[in-house]
């Protein structure tokens, strides 16, 4: 059996009513006058954002939150692992994160140790497959997206421990395909 542990700092939890915080210049958002449809003008490193906004739905259905596995191979390709979050019984390794979320605004917390990360994902391992962008500024382009297609439980109170946690949607609006190819697998 394969095993895969990710560092603390690869698994982002994207959620309906969370937000991240950047401190570096120039600051963006995902609310007003820094929000998503703002970022191509806050700095030109954004052009690419130009106010495309994604999320994620499966066959229509959005989710109360999504995780994503970030990877970086040593030339700086990028591939994310996306994994859709639905309400239902409590997760035992979203139980383990959940006494080291952050308590107070702006504050950071880090975990006391690598988790194997497999044991967040699904049974079923199939996937979408499409090349994207980075979901935050700069929004890079030739980001290689595999949506899972099983989705995991969590319960009510793991979803809003981490709402809670990051305070304001964090979330991208859903944006068009376009012409990019979805593959299945």
């Amino acid at each position: 059996m394969i095993k895969y542990l990710f560092p603390p700092c690869c698994i982002f939890l994207l959620l309906t009513g969370c937000r991240t915080h950047r401190t570096s210049e120039p600051h963006w958002s995902y609310l007003g006058e820094k929000g998503p449809e703002h970022w191509a003008s806050l700095s030109p490193e954004f052009c690419a954002c130009n106010g495309h906004n994604q999320s994620t739905t499966i066959n229509g259905k959005s989710f109360p939150m999504e995780g994503h596995f970030v990877h970086a191979d040593p030339r700086g390709q990028l591939a994310v692992v996306g994994l859709m979050i639905d309400e239902g019984p409590e997760n035992e390794f979203l139980a383990a994160l959940i006494p080291h979320l952050p308590r107070e605004k702006h504050n950071q917390s880090l975990l006391p140790k690598l988790w194997d990360a497999s044991s967040l994902l699904p049974e079923d391992k199939r996937y979408f497959r499409y090349n994207g962008s980075l979901t935050t500024p700069p929004c890079t382009e030739g980001v290689r997206w595999l949506i899972l297609k099983a989705p995991v439980p969590a319960s009510f109170n793991q979803i809003s421990a981490f709402a809670s946690a990051l305070r304001l949607p964090n979330n991208r609006p859903l944006q068009p395909v376009n012409a990019r190819p979805l593959l299945v697998k």
